[in-house]
């Protein structure tokens, strides 16, 4: 808890992420984690915490996406009737119209393309991660549309991230009535949110309607150009 200028206090809720980069299959965490508290200020240990630990919210994942697949993927893609062509490093959603009902996210390293004139409307909640950049590559005449099934039902997020040579290109892009999700331990506050790309290049778009914080959220990108 802290104090505001007029001594009323608040609770805030931290939120600590701990990644594994690397986890072997023997690999136990012990239900005790020790956690400390350090002064920023002075460096010194904080005594007498046992207070703030009803505050933390502690998220333990591994990074490697090990537990998506490729079969996982086409699963979702063909119970959901999409067409398109999957490869290891990406996935092409053909021209068409298509109903989402589930949770489609990409293998690391994975980039998901949306060809024009492709229109993607999520159920409630719904999410698609794209791993390594986006490509949405709509036109004047076939814009790329993705919206939720239910208008009184906002689909989760569009959710992007990357690395260090990652680049999304987004044009002719409508995207309305979408909202917010964690997923994969990973909070996507937008409707459209990108993470970790060293270029996002947005262009000729409509992002309206959204009910989250942000419409469009962009993180950690060296280069954005809008």
């Amino acid at each position: 808890p802290y104090i505001d200028n007029n001594l009323i206090e608040h609770k805030v809720n931290y939120y600590i992420e701990i990644t594994f980069n690397k986890v072997h299959d023997n690999l136990v965490i012990n239900d005790l984690i020790d956690i400390r508290y350090i002064n920023a200020s002075t460096n010194y240990e904080i005594v007498n915490t046992t207070k703030y630990n009803e505050y933390l919210k502690l998220r333990i994942h591994d990074d490697d996406y090990r537990s998506v697949s490729d079969n996982i993927i086409q699963q979702v893609l063909e119970k959901n009737k999409l067409v398109y062509a999957l490869s290891e490093d990406n996935l092409i959603v053909k021209k068409g119209i298509y109903y989402l009902q589930d949770d489609l996210v990409l293998k690391r390293h994975q980039k998901l393309s949306l060809e024009a004139g492709v229109e993607l409307y999520l159920g409630e909640d719904v999410t698609i991660v794209s791993n390594d950049g986006i490509d949405i590559l709509g036109t004047k005449e076939d814009n790329v549309i993705i919206a939720s099934i239910n208008n009184d039902k906002p689909f989760g997020s569009i959710g992007v991230l990357g690395g260090k040579d990652s680049t999304s290109n987004i044009n002719y892009l409508v995207l309305s009535n979408g909202s917010e999700r964690w997923i994969n331990n990973v909070h996507f506050s937008g409707a459209l949110s990108i993470h970790y790309n060293k270029r996002v290049n947005i262009s000729n778009s409509i992002i309206k309607n959204n009910t989250a914080d942000d419409g469009l959220n962009i993180k950690y990108s060296k280069a954005v150009n809008i």
